[in-house]
């Protein structure tokens, strides 16, 4: 059985478990070492730790949910649901608005726009 990796140390404490009943894989267990990329979000975003979530809680209990959700089928439940958590995140968690730094691509990492400046800087 394979694990694959694009750098050196990326795959550690790999370890080879058990076959699966007559077959010859193995489970492998590992930690997979790498950086998160940096992502700046486009509109809205929530400022988790700031939430009051007593008030959040105690609204949302508040709510008859039997009533509410009385014969309706699951995505009808799951819109209501969905509907009634936006308005009290909206109401008790505090959003910043993106788009104030550079969004960049996914794959643009921090090594990778490292040689694209090398580049530059050597062929003008």
């Amino acid at each position: 059985d394979l694990v694959l990796g694009n750098e050196p140390g990326q795959v550690l404490d790999l370890e080879v478990g058990e076959h699966f009943g007559d077959s010859d894989h193995n489970s492998i267990t590992f930690t997979l070492a790498m950086e998160r990329d940096r992502y700046i979000p486009q509109g809205k975003s929530y400022i988790w730790g700031k939430g009051n979530y007593d008030a959040m809680r105690q609204d949302l209990g508040c709510i008859g949910w039997r009533g509410k959700l009385q014969g309706m089928d699951t995505m009808e439940m799951w819109s209501m649901f969905k509907e009634q958590l936006l308005h009290v995140l909206d109401k008790y968690v505090p959003v910043r608005q993106g788009g104030s730094g550079r969004a960049r691509e996914p794959w643009v990492t921090k090594a990778v726009e490292s040689l694209v400046k090398r580049k530059k800087e050597a062929y003008g």
